[in-house]
């Protein structure tokens, strides 16, 4: 697993990520960009994903 600086770097990096990041609703991805410090690998992404929209639910 790749860990980058940021979320930045992970979607420039990973395309994979940017993929799945692109392919979320607005409102997910303004709230992920909000971590984006926190938010360095693909796991971390899906797992901050997940746990986001299950709050949703």
């Amino acid at each position: 697993m790749s860990i980058y600086q940021n979320l930045d770097e992970l979607l420039s990096s990973d395309v994979r990520a940017r993929d799945y990041f692109t392919k979320l609703p607005n409102y997910a991805r303004e709230s992920i960009r909000e971590h984006a410090k926190d938010i360095r690998s693909w796991t971390e992404l899906r797992m901050f994903t997940e746990n986001y929209l299950a709050g949703d639910q």
